[in-house]
């Protein structure tokens, strides 16, 4: 049995379409599953409270009060938020649900002068690491479970800690000791030390094989050390610069990487005298500045990028 012509036409174009939502439909399921993901919302600071931008550009506040928040941080998921919570001259480490609901403390401060900042996630979501400053002004990182438990100073001398998306390592900055950054392998307890020169706020690489930081880099003769960001791969032998500058009043800050690994999201001020004239910047690997980063002025403090899955 044959069919007519405009019969066969309209077989061949349903068959057809049929296929194309199909191969459609499994792309976009294998999309989704290929790390890193697509790019979330991005946490920042301002008017001393925890906003957010949205992929659509609307910016939401999620924290409010009397007291200043800052430094959120996104769990590996995207799913929550750690923040600090300052109280006169003490802070503490807080979470939230990423839509700014359910905040509760996770540290709870001993006295007065101690202060718990720089919170980081591990990849499982459930614990975190931080810097805890000592009523005798030393540093320490130290973990701890959301729920408050289990709390285990990791690194003494040592704050701005970050920790590899597999677990594994350890980032931190050793201070006093040099301000370079270590590497502790949290299965050994082994420490290595990076030939990242002065060196802090380091962020790893969604792919866990790079860090992005602040450093200080001669610029115009050797007298004359400027704050730069830079890269370093885990084993290289020295650190990229990625925003060279010799603008003594540029002071960039906070750095991390977008969740597909391809920019760098930082905050920059041009007066050191105050943040009126902070705003965030991106930079591609190759280090151009790039659209795309939050436009208001008036930012503090560091910002930082949710992975979706």
């Amino acid at each position: 049995m044959s069919f007519p012509l405009h019969l066969r036409a309209a077989k061949t174009g349903v068959v057809l379409a049929l296929f194309l939502l199909l191969f459609a439909l499994f792309s976009a399921a294998a999309s989704q599953a290929t790390w890193p993901g697509r790019n979330g919302a991005i946490a920042f600071v301002r008017g001393s409270h925890i906003w957010v931008q949205l992929p659509s550009g609307k910016q939401r506040q999620l924290t409010s009060g009397d007291g200043a928040d800052g430094e959120p941080t996104y769990s590996r998921d995207g799913r929550q938020i750690a923040f600090v919570r300052y109280s006169g001259n003490d802070s503490d480490i807080w979470v939230m649900n990423s839509d700014g609901t359910e905040q509760r403390p996770v540290t709870a401060n001993d006295g007065p002068g101690l202060s718990e900042v720089q919170p980081a996630f591990f990849p499982g979501g459930r614990s975190l690491v931080f810097a805890q400053l000592g009523l005798a002004g030393g540093w320490t990182v130290s973990s701890i479970r959301l729920d408050g438990t289990e709390q285990r100073q990791l690194a003494r001398r040592a704050k701005f800690p970050a920790v590899s998306p597999n677990g594994r390592w350890l980032a931190f900055t050793r201070h006093p000791g040099g301000d370079r950054i270590r590497l502790q392998d949290l299965r050994t307890g082994e420490e290595r030390q990076l030939p990242s020169g002065l060196s802090q706020q380091a962020d790893f690489s969604p792919d866990g094989r790079r860090l992005v930081f602040v450093g200080q880099r001669p610029c115009g003769g050797k007298e004359h050390l400027r704050l730069s960001i830079l890269t370093i791969g885990l084993h290289d032998p020295g650190a990229r610069m990625l925003l060279p500058t010799c603008h003594r009043n540029l002071i960039p800050y906070g750095p991390v990487w977008s969740p597909r690994g391809d920019r760098v999201l930082f905050a920059r001020r041009d007066n050191p005298s105050g943040p009126s004239d902070a705003r965030l910047q991106l930079l591609n690997l190759r280090g151009a500045l790039v659209a795309g980063a939050p436009r208001h002025r008036g930012f503090e403090g560091s910002p930082s990028w949710q992975p979706l899955r």
